[in-house]
């Protein structure tokens, strides 16, 4: 799985450097930086794949000097890219594996040497971030939330579900998937389709379908919770079993905030979110399984 992540990340590369280098397909914010046809799935797999950095490293014991500059290069095209959920998704979740990991002393030396060599490379990339930022300026004004799709969208679907004028419609919603032009009035929206994922649901299956969303989230939660507490029964704390545990919940939360951007119809990112936290759950469901588990766990897991 580590080297499924590491390959995905290498090949987003190889499509930013040779879309940029030919100006080929969408263009992002503006004409600067192009990703080709994987912008919003692209930079939110990457985001997923920055935070499952530090458990990626921990399972190579060699060479791990080119997978950090890997690590290093995709966050800097995050970054001049300008896509807020990305980076504020890399933010997010740095700060909820910090705040989950035991012992941070491994992490924040880390991160103090990233941070030196992300300010070092700074004049190779600031020209393009400036004029990225430019293109982008009317997003960080005063007030420009109350300018956002999503948040005009939250507005009318929030105001039509909760108001219960149409009962049906608040428990099962309508058109699921299928949001342009049957919510809000097309001389507002002109066919625009709902973005952020809470709101999707919300509109396409009501208050059922966002519950059964989130008792969905719940069990993936719980049974990893249950599993943890059963395997540090086993084998106590260990550095490996830590970063596994404090990823897992920073993946899991991840997508809790990359949804307010939206992308549940995404496949690349939610493969990865999935992939990930279910090669957890497997891993420790198949060491409850072994007879000799602790054994395992000593010669496996132990540093």
């Amino acid at each position: 799985m580590n080297l499924t992540f590491i390959l995905l990340m290498i090949l987003y590369l190889i499509n930013f450097i040779v879309m940029n280098s030919l100006g080929i397909s969408f263009k992002g914010y503006g004409d600067d930086i192009t990703t080709g046809n994987i912008f919003s799935e692209g930079l939110n797999a990457m985001a997923y794949a920055l935070i499952i950095l530090p458990v990626i490293l921990f399972f190579f014991n060699k060479r791990k000097w080119w997978i950090i500059l890997l690590g290093i290069v995709v966050f800097v095209t995050l970054v001049v890219s300008l896509k807020r959920i990305s980076i504020l998704a890399v933010l997010t979740g740095y700060m909820i594996l910090f705040f989950s990991l035991k012992k941070k002393k491994k992490l924040i030396k880390g991160g103090v040497a990233i941070l030196a060599l992300l300010i070092f490379s700074f004049p190779l990339y600031s020209e393009t971030l400036s004029e990225q930022i430019e293109n982008r300026s009317n997003r960080f004004q005063a007030n420009s939330i109350e300018k956002e799709g999503r948040y005009r969208e939250t507005i009318i679907v929030f105001d039509q579900i909760f108001s219960f004028k149409d009962v049906p419609y608040s428990i099962f919603g309508k058109e699921l998937f299928n949001s342009p032009g049957t919510y809000g009035t097309a001389s507002d929206w002109n066919g625009r389709q709902l973005h952020s994922d809470y709101n999707v649901l919300l509109h396409g299956s009501g208050l059922l379908g966002i519950t059964l969303y989130f008792l969905v989230q719940g069990v993936i939660l719980m049974t990893f919770i249950r599993y943890k507490r059963k395997i540090l029964g086993l084998n106590g704390y260990s550095k490996k079993l830590d970063y596994l545990n404090a990823t897992f919940y920073a993946v899991f939360l991840l997508s809790f905030v990359i949804s307010l951007s939206g992308g549940i119809n995404g496949v690349i990112f939610n493969v990865l979110r999935y992939s990930f936290l279910g090669s957890v759950l497997g891993l420790y469901y198949s060491i409850l399984k072994m007879p000799d588990a602790k054994s395992y766990l000593i010669k496996n897991l132990e540093n």
